[in-house]
Order: structure tokens, then sequence, then C-alpha cells
């Protein structure tokens, strides 16, 4: 092998895709007005199967049942949180990204480095 002409490579195993969302809290859509961000108490956070339940009531405005199902568990929607961030001047919007998906690539993919 002549060293003098080697040309580096850089050699495709596997390429990673994954989904980027911002979190804003901006939407006063009927859908966010109906669903919550969550609904929680100081000890804990409804899983999504219990607070579907907990919105069916809400909306049906069964309280009594909220509260002996629910005890001391409230809603929190996105004016509430645009609220909390405008009296404290903390707690911002952020970024979700989901799991990497790795695909492997056909085998001998190379790409010559540039340089």
């Amino acid at each position: 092998m002549n060293y003098l002409f080697r040309q580096d490579e850089f050699i495709v195993q596997h390429i990673g895709i994954y989904l980027r969302d911002t979190y804003d809290f901006n939407s006063d859509s009927t859908f966010e007005q109906m669903f919550p961000l969550g609904v929680w108490s100081k000890s804990r956070l409804l899983s999504k199967a219990e607070m579907t339940v907990y919105m069916l009531m809400y909306n049906a405005r069964e309280n009594s049942k909220i509260a002996e199902m629910f005890p001391s568990l409230v809603p929190v929607f996105n004016d509430d949180f645009r609220r909390y961030q405008k009296r404290h001047q903390a707690g911002g919007d952020f970024v979700v990204y989901s799991d990497v998906m790795w695909l492997k690539v056909p085998a001998g993919m190379k790409t010559p480095m540039p340089w």
C-alpha cells in the first residue's frame, strides 16, 4: 500500500433517527382546554389511564366523585403554567427528544474524508 496517496474513509455502520419537539405551553386549543398538562398533588401524578377517568368526570362536573376517587389532586392546564411563569419568573419551555431508532446501513457504505 502506498501511504503517500492513502485517503481516510468514514465508514457508516448505523444511522440514528430521532424526533425532536418543543413543549411551549402556548396553545389554547379546545383539546388542551379539555385535557391538562397533568393531574397531580404534592405526593403523586396520575397515570394516563387515571387522568382520562379524572377528566371525564371533570368535564361532566362530577366533583363529588372526583373528591372521593382522587382526593387533593388537581388538573394543571397551559394557562395555569403560564400564570406560574409570570408570577415566579421561573419555568421555561423545553425541548423533548425521542429515543434513537438505530438502523443498520448496507455493508460497505464508505465516505471519503474531505482532507
